[in-house]
Parts: structure tokens; C-alpha cells; sequence
């Protein structure tokens, strides 16, 4: 009789164990995961942030159409991912400091690709490209989305 009774309990343990909270038990078809297109979506959005959070902060041009850049012209450039604003200093094309500032934005192609894009506050309206933005550690990569030309940056430490 005891056998029996220790039979039933761990009868009763292993269905309680193994049922699956919300799982409809009266049918057999039922989907491998509940709503996989959101489940991506949300993971797509989880890693945007991650980019805007990546890209935060002030970075500083080392190599341009893969060129090293000499020592007399700069180029850096100030994320504040919070507020989506950047601003600019070089002398690139020009003896004298260039001050330019603006609004920029992170999005996600049908590729799976991050890209980066912007306006100036200046009126003189969008970027002229918008990029594919790649990270190393503490090296970001910009792409031209049109091209292979490529804008490779080193985040400074203040």
C-alpha cells in the first residue's frame, strides 16, 4: 500500500513540475515561441539603445578614406546620447576651427545594419550621408552607406 501511495505522489509532483505556465494543454499546436516578430523587435530596439549608449561621449577622427590624418588637422566630434546632439570641431579644408552642431539619430536597416545620420543647426539641412556605425571596444567606424569610404574614430578620456 505504500508503494502505491509513493506512486501517486510522484505522479502528482511531475505534472505539477511539468506543466508550463500558459500553455494550453487541451491543443496540440501550439507556436514554438509566442510572438517571435516582437521578441526580435524588442531586441532590435534593446540594441539601438546599446548603439546610442556606445556612441556617447567625445571621439576624435584618426583615419579618413583610409588615411592616417596629419598632425596639423583634426577633426572631433561630441555625442550626448541623451539629448541626440552632437557637436563638431575641425579645420579640415580650412587653416581655421569649424564649429558645427546639430541633431542625429540611429536607426536600423532591413540589413540588420546601424546607421547613423543627422541635421545641422546651422540651416544648411542634412548630413550629406548617412552612415553604416560599427564599434571596437573604444574605436567607432563609419561606413558611407552609398560607398566603401570609411571614417574610423577613437574615443577620447577626458
Amino acid at each position: 500500500m505504500n508503494y502505491l501511495r509513493l506512486l501517486i505522489l510522484i505522479a502528482t509532483v511531475t505534472i505539477f513540475v511539468g506543466c508550463k505556465k500558459g500553455f494550453d494543454y487541451t491543443t496540440t499546436n501550439q507556436p514554438a515561441v509566442d510572438n517571435k516578430e516582437e521578441e526580435e523587435e524588442q531586441i532590435g530596439e534593446d540594441l539601438t539603445q546599446l548603439m546610442y549608449k556606445s556612441i556617447d561621449g567625445e571621439w576624435e577622427l584618426i583615419e579618413w578614406r583610409g588615411e592616417r590624418l596629419t598632425e596639423d588637422t583634426y577633426l572631433h566630434i561630441s555625442f550626448d546620447s541623451a539629448e541626440q546632439r552632437f557637436e563638431m570641431r575641425d579645420n579640415l579644408g580650412s587653416m581655421y576651427e569649424q564649429v558645427k552642431s546639430g541633431n542625429f539619430n540611429i536607426s536600423r536597416d532591413e540589413q540588420d545594419r546601424y546607421i547613423l545620420w543627422g541635421d545641422y543647426d546651422n540651416g544648411v539641412g542634412d548630413w550629406n550621408d548617412d552612415y553604416i556605425l560599427t564599434f571596437d571596444q573604444e574605436r567607432m567606424t563609419w561606413q558611407r552607406l552609398e560607398s566603401e569610404e570609411m571614417m574610423v574614430f577613437d574615443k577620447l578620456t577626458i
